[in-house]
């Protein structure tokens, strides 16, 4: 843990309106920022001299900003597709919220196929959840994540003209209607899901308004899954839709799928790897030759 991390979470200890158990404070480990921390915090006192410690999770974020996500959180935790929010401070930054006792998807035994049509079943009733979030924009994002590889991208060989290029093509043949946007969680990878008592979804920083279809594309792509796992994203999401009517389209899910492929060979690209372990390094590598192949295919190179 960093100086800063460790100074950052002290100032958070001392913020939160309850009492503390001492020494209690553990990483959770299995994100890629890791800036997820487990503490036992005395919520409900049984009288003034035995509190009551349970464990609820601290998420950090950067210091005096606006939280991303916070409104789908809040709404996906009504409907029980989330953990609770309990406390939320923008000046030291950081969100806590209810503990989840349950393993994500990474860590079970189960096919893609069946990880697959639990995450759409629970996408379905997250999509119908309304909320003021950002639209999604593309071009905005690959800006960002490009000004923040810099010299890494020619590193490793990519040419930001190129992604432009195919972000353009990508974009001019979506045909995107914004009156099918929904809340999409944008970043459901198999450690964003938690499954024990029912599915709950974690880290909704990527949360943005889209066509349904984005969140599909970017669960197959970020979780190294074909285009051949397509077909069942769709049919397990369309076969849990009750009064939401989106029929999803399996072209668009094709156009947005090579638009994930781009932002996350970006993201890894300008990542801090420092901390990742062998697997996660191996998961940065794959989703960099992703996108690199992508490139490749279309200029011929």
């Amino acid at each position: 843990m960093s100086d800063a991390i460790s100074q950052q979470l002290e100032d958070i200890i001392k913020d939160l309106p309850w009492q503390v158990e001492p020494d209690s404070i553990a990483a959770l480990s299995a994100g890629l920022t890791q800036q997820c921390f487990v503490v036992r915090a005395a919520l409900v006192a049984q009288s003034d001299t035995q509190p009551i410690f349970q464990r609820i999770v601290i998420k950090l974020f950067s210091a005096n900003q606006t939280i991303p996500g916070l409104a789908l959180w809040h709404a996906a935790a009504n409907a029980g597709l989330a953990a609770k929010v309990i406390h939320v401070s923008d000046i030291h930054g950081f969100v806590a919220s209810s503990f989840i006792n349950a393993a994500n998807l990474n860590q079970l035994n189960m096919s893609y196929r069946d990880k697959i049509q639990l995450m759409c079943k629970a996408l379905a009733n997250l999509h119908q959840l309304p909320c003021d979030l950002k639209v999604f924009c593309p071009t905005s994002i690959i800006a960002d994540l490009a000004k923040a590889a810099g010299p890494k991208l020619k590193a490793n060989n990519i040419q930001l003209a190129d992604v432009n290029t195919l972000i353009s093509e990508a974009l001019d043949s979506l045909f995107i209607d914004t009156s099918r946007y929904v809340s999409c969680h944008g970043d459901l990878n198999f450690n964003n899901v938690l499954h024990g008592a029912g599915v709950h979804f974690v880290d909704f920083d990527c949360a943005v308004l889209a066509e349904p279809e984005w969140d599909i594309a970017m669960m197959l792509a970020i979780n190294n899954l074909g285009q051949e796992y397509i077909n069942c994203a769709i049919s397990s999401y369309q076969h849990n839709i009750s009064s939401f009517s989106t029929k999803l389209s399996s072209d668009k899910v094709t156009r947005y799928y090579d638009i994930a492929l781009l932002i996350n060979m970006l993201w890894f690209v300008s990542a801090d790897v420092g901390h990742f372990d062998k697997a996660q390094h191996s998961w940065a590598e794959t989703q960099i030759k992703h996108g690199k192949t992508l490139i490749e295919r279309r200029f011929l190179r």
